[in-house]
């Protein structure tokens, strides 16, 4: 049962990320094209987004997902831009923790007790 935890919990976070970045991207557009998203606007917005990422153009997108994580929802711009780019964030984390797992293994190797 546990074993299938795990994808169901990652499934879960990519639908609310994406979710998120949607609605990102819609207030973005709202606030940088200062017009308010009802009746067909909404549409567009939703079907521009759904056509970038399909295209696999969502380097188009990240401005108005940074735009309206940054403006309107409040967030500092850095806290904006890793929410904007996740891999940026995600390769960070990797990172890290490579980094420390190298380290730690090296100490560990260098600092064996004598048998």
């Amino acid at each position: 049962m546990l074993d299938r935890v795990g994808p169901v919990v990652g499934v879960i976070l990519l639908v609310a990320y994406s979710v998120a970045s949607v609605v990102a991207f819609a207030d973005g557009a709202e606030a940088w094209f200062d017009w308010p998203l009802v009746g067909w606007r909404v549409l567009v917005v939703a079907g521009a987004f759904v056509v970038l990422a399909l295209l696999r153009l969502t380097v188009l997108t990240l401005p108005l997902i940074f735009y309206g994580a940054w403006k309107v929802w409040g967030l500092v711009w850095w806290q904006a831009l890793l929410f904007a780019v996740p891999a940026v964030s995600l390769g960070l984390i990797m990172i890290l923790g490579g980094g420390i797992a190298v380290v730690w293994a090296s100490w560990s190797r260098w600092h064996r007790p004598n048998r």
